[in-house]
């Protein structure tokens, strides 16, 4: 048999009675899968009727059996379980679910409730037992706060601011303040739940140091808190400084633009003038030029018109002319072939001569017959 007692971080009691009575069924419920695992890898812890805790994982189902309460805020139970994961799983996982019934994550990011374990005993604890046991767990968280805090210390971020002028936003800087602000807000949160626990010690020694423990830790965070201020403040400062310069600059601008502005809206309205009417100008050219295109265009149709009419005036007369020699050539034809075979003729010469045969006179005649 196993006890494992939890610790509900409370500011004032509870009557544990009342609330047991009217959550009964109620249930919380977690996926406690990676990325590797599927998403139907879910732990389920349900409040029964007889304050027993029903946790249920992958199918499987085991019960933490109710032992007893303090108003304080401390809850006992034990089981029975025998497998090691099971365990982790009631130490860590099954803690959250179970302060779930009773707070909501407001005083600390989720994945911050690994840092406080519940406590598992072989053998019943009491009462001044259990509230040490958290009382140190509480100190380490708050250890790893202050360490994580530290990172972006107020010393640090300011150094940076100085050394990058220009590079380093203040806007970003005043952000980063605001976060670590809203941490240490967080942490005085549990600095309360803090010091609710260790009001209860039964054992007065022990209460006292946790006590006193708790206002060393309050004064840290506080101080730290205060840090942060002082340098938002500062950080203000300096950019309404630099906000006032470039107002300044921008105003002087202003003038200055304004004025070249004037004067460049007086030649701007000259030359609007001017353009408008050369542009007037251009459009009447335009529609002169359209016109004496279209003229242009019909001039051209009807000397395409003409041209085509005296090609086939041409045509035809060149086609006659082709006719006209090739008969005047087959007439010639005839002619020569009439001339070689039906034409005759005989020639007489008669001459006279004179005593001494001197030619004195000659006398062609011709005969011609035609048959």
């Amino acid at each position: 048999m196993v006890y494992i007692s939890y610790c509900i971080p409370l500011i004032n009691s509870i009557e544990f009675t009342n609330f047991f009575t009217k959550n009964t069924n109620h249930y919380e419920r977690k996926n406690i899968s990676d990325e590797v695992e599927n998403e139907s890898n879910y732990l389920k812890v349900t409040l029964l009727k007889n304050k027993n805790f029903l946790i249920t994982l992958q199918e499987e189902s085991y019960t933490l059996h109710y032992v007893n309460s303090e108003k304080c805020g401390i809850l006992r139970y034990k089981y029975d379980i025998n497998v090691e994961n099971i365990l982790e799983i009631l130490h860590i996982q099954v803690y959250d679910l179970i302060k779930r019934f009773f707070h909501k994550h407001v005083s600390h990011d989720e994945e911050e409730d690994a840092v406080l374990k519940a406590w598992k005993t072989s053998s019943y604890s009491n009462t001044n037992q259990i509230i040490k046991y958290y009382a140190k767990q509480y100190i380490l968280k708050f250890n790893i706060r202050y360490n994580t805090l530290m990172i972006q210390s107020p010393s640090t971020i300011w150094s940076s601011n100085q050394k990058i002028i220009g590079g380093f936003s203040i806007s970003k800087a005043v952000e980063l303040l605001t976060n670590q602000q809203e941490r240490i807000h967080k942490v005085q949160i549990e600095l309360k739940y803090f010091k609710y626990i260790c009001s209860n010690f039964t054992d007065i020694n022990d209460k006292q140091f946790y006590l006193n423990e708790y206002q060393n830790k309050s004064s840290d965070f506080l101080l730290l808190y205060q840090k942060y201020e002082i340098l938002n403040n500062k950080l203000d400062t300096k950019y309404t400084t630099i906000v006032n310069r470039w107002q300044f600059i921008l105003t002087l601008l202003g003038l200055v633009l304004g004025f070249y502005g004037f004067k460049e809206g007086l030649i701007t309205d000259d030359f609007n003038k001017s353009y408008n009417k050369l542009y007037e100008k251009n459009i009447e050219i335009d529609k002169k030029i359209d016109i004496n295109h279209q003229i242009l265009f019909e001039s051209n149709k009807q000397l395409d018109t003409f041209y085509n009419i005296n090609s086939k005036e041409h045509n035809n007369i060149d086609k006659k002319v082709i006719e006209n020699k090739s008969l005047l050539i087959n007439q010639n034809e005839k002619i020569d072939l009439y001339y070689d075979s039906s034409f005759k003729q005989s020639i007489n010469i008669e001459k006279k001569v004179d005593e001494n045969n001197i030619l004195i006179t000659q006398k062609v005649n011709k005969d011609k017959s035609i048959k």
